[in-house]
C-alpha cells in the first residue's frame, strides 16, 4: 500500500495465495490506499476501515435476507452475521478477506434486483462480480459457476435483455475480474497461467 501511495508503484497483482505463483487481485491494496492516505499511513486506521466496512455489511445482508421472505428473515440474517465469530475475526485481518463478504452480499443484492426488473443492476452486478473475483483468487473458480446457474434458472430474464447490453456487462465482468492478471502475465512470461497448469 505504501509503495502505491508514496512511491507511485502501481501493482497488477495482490498478495500471494497458498499456491506458488498464484496471487489475489490488487483491489485490496487500492481500496486500502484510501484510509492509508486519509490517516497519513497509519495501519491501525486501515484496519479500522475494514472493521467499519464489515460492520456496515449488516445492512445489505438485511436487505438480501428480506428479499427471501419478510423483514424477520432480514433481521435474523443480519443478527447471525453480526454475532458470527468468523465475520468478526475476518473483519480484523489486515489482508484481503474483509472485502469478500461485503462484495458477495452486494453481488447478490444487485443480481436479485436485476431479476426483479431493474436493468441497470446487471451492470452493478457485473462490476461487483469483477471486484469479488479480484478480492480472492478462488472466487474466479466459484462465482462464474454460480452466475452460470443463475443465468440458467432465470434465462428468460437474461434473454429478454438487449444483446449488446448483455455482451458489454459480460466483457466488463471479465475485464475487471482478470484484466490485471492478463496484463501481469503478458509482462512476466505467463507466470500465473503456468502456475495454474502446474496445479
Amino acid at each position: 500500500i505504501k509503495e502505491i501511495v508514496i512511491n507511485h508503484k502501481f501493482t497488477l497483482i495482490g498478495s500471494r495465495t497458498d499456491i506458488s505463483g498464484i496471487f489475489h487481485g490488487p483491489i485490496y491494496y487500492y481500496i486500502s490506499s484510501i484510509p492509508f492516505v486519509l490517516s497519513r499511513g497509519n495501519p491501525i486506521d486501515v484496519s479500522i476501515f475494514y472493521v467499519a466496512l464489515s460492520s456496515l455489511t449488516v445492512f445489505p445482508i438485511y436487505v438480501l435476507g428480506s428479499f427471501f421472505g419478510n423483514k424477520r428473515i432480514g433481521i435474523l440474517s443480519a443478527l447471525i452475521f453480526a454475532i458470527s465469530f468468523q465475520s468478526i475475526v475476518y473483519a480484523r485481518w489486515l489482508s484481503n478477506p474483509p472485502l469478500v463478504v461485503p462484495l458477495v452480499t452486494l453481488y447478490f443484492v444487485f443480481l436479485y434486483r436485476f431479476i426483479k426488473g431493474s436493468k441497470k443492476d446487471l451492470l452493478f452486478a457485473s462490476i461487483t462480480l469483477g471486484l469479488l473475483n479480484q478480492s480472492e483468487f478462488l472466487n474466479i473458480v466459484f462465482f462464474p459457476v454460480i452466475t452460470a446457474l443463475v443465468i440458467i434458472v432465470y434465462f428468460h430474464k437474461f434473454s429478454s435483455q438487449n444483446k449488446l447490453y448483455l455482451f458489454l456487462c459480460s466483457i466488463l465482468a471479465i475485464l475487471v475480474s482478470v484484466g490485471t492478471y492478463i496484463i501481469f502475465d503478458l509482462r512476466h512470461n505467463d507466470l500465473i497461467i503456468k502456475s495454474i497448469f502446474l496445479l
